[in-house]
């Protein structure tokens, strides 16, 4: 006895109504687009999006040059520190003299 389901590849008895034998296949696959893929075609932005492109700019030159500033001046803080320290010692060693 024949199974109901025929199996891929064989010849099948035609419907009544085509009279014709039927070839089943394999079902048809097809290859997933790659994800990674970039895009073949490019858009131009609108006008929004440009003047957002050019505000993110401006705002990392910005913080660019100002964390060259805050280094600068974070150096500076760091030597008048420093010479601070000094004159304090300098001022402990005059007020020791003095009382000697």
């Amino acid at each position: 006895m024949l199974s109901a389901v025929p199996r891929l590849g064989l010849r099948a008895r035609a419907p009544a109504l085509l009279r014709a034998p039927v070839l089943f296949r394999a079902p048809v696959t097809t290859i997933a687009a790659d994800p990674t893929a970039k895009p073949t075609t490019t858009v131009a932005p609108d006008a929004t999006t440009a003047n957002v492109i050019s505000m993110e700019r401006a705002v990392s030159e910005i913080a660019s040059s100002q964390a060259a500033r805050f280094d600068v001046l974070h150096k500076e803080t760091l030597s008048m520190s420093t010479q601070l320290k000094k004159v304090q010692a300098d001022h402990a060693n005059n007020i020791a003299q003095c009382l000697w």
